[in-house]
């Protein structure tokens, strides 16, 4: 079994130091190569790509404005129960472990205008 998942994501941040707290926003895209489930146990392992973007600006408490981009892209590999609840849910708890590839960009301008990246 393989799907393919995609849709908005959030994400908070913040630094306390300076008063600034925002929320980014953006996507979320998910591949799953397979899904690989014992049909006497109800035991399951999987294989998953999952790609994040988010991005998003604010204005700490000195007026200064924090432009923020976050991409991470991640493969990782899943265990876990597949747990049927009375014919009407279907629940999936699993843990996962992975690696993955992250990248941050952030960019300040200051209440007089000077851009630092």
């Amino acid at each position: 079994m393989s799907w393919l998942a995609s849709g908005d994501a959030s994400a908070n941040y913040s630094i306390d130091s300076s008063g600034l707290s925002m929320t980014l926003d953006d996507t979320h895209q998910e591949i799953d190569f397979f899904q690989n489930r014992s049909s006497f146990t109800s035991l399951f392992k999987g294989q998953h790509l999952i790609s994040q973007e988010y991005s998003g600006e604010g204005t700490n408490i000195n007026g200064e404005i924090h432009a923020v981009d976050y991409n991470n892209q991640s493969i990782f590999f899943s265990s876990g129960y597949d747990w049927y609840h009375a014919e009407f849910a279907h629940l999936q708890p699993y843990i996962s472990y992975g690696v993955g590839v992250c990248t941050y960009s952030g960019k300040n301008t200051t209440a007089d205008g000077t851009v630092t990246p």
